[in-house]
């Protein structure tokens, strides 16, 4: 995961955007805070393989075939241990946790048209 830094995940002041760019969560828009949300959704996959693989500390090994049986190792710990969804496996997230707050925040204060959550006319 070389373009997202998942230390990111375990703070709830600011997302850091592709450019680098530092956005206050507390500033945000609701559509901005719903296509983090989503986009940490997508990526929870990925989140979660990268976690993993830093947990164990050790670079994957170069021969094909061992190679192969580490990242099968890996696919299977994934399933069996994992969460049901990515919804799931990101609310272990302080970040994702307070985006879903301010979204709530956001619609129960009737800030914004509620069609934003998930996806509306925008």
């Amino acid at each position: 995961m070389s373009d997202f830094d998942t230390d990111l995940l375990e703070q709830t002041e600011v997302w850091v955007d592709q450019t680098g760019h530092r956005h206050r969560l507390d500033e945000m828009d609701l559509r901005y805070l719903r296509n983090v949300r989503r986009y940490l959704e997508r990526k929870a996959p990925e989140i979660r393989e990268h976690s993993l693989l830093r947990a164990i500390k050790h670079p994957l090994p170069s021969g094909t075939q061992a190679r192969q049986d580490v990242e099968a190792a890996i696919d299977r710990e994934l399933l069996a241990d994992g969460p049901e969804s990515a919804t799931d496996y990101m609310a272990q997230f302080p970040l994702y946790r307070r985006i879903w707050d301010l979204i709530g925040t956001r619609l129960t204060s009737g800030d914004t048209d509620p069609r934003w959550l998930d996806g509306g006319p925008f």
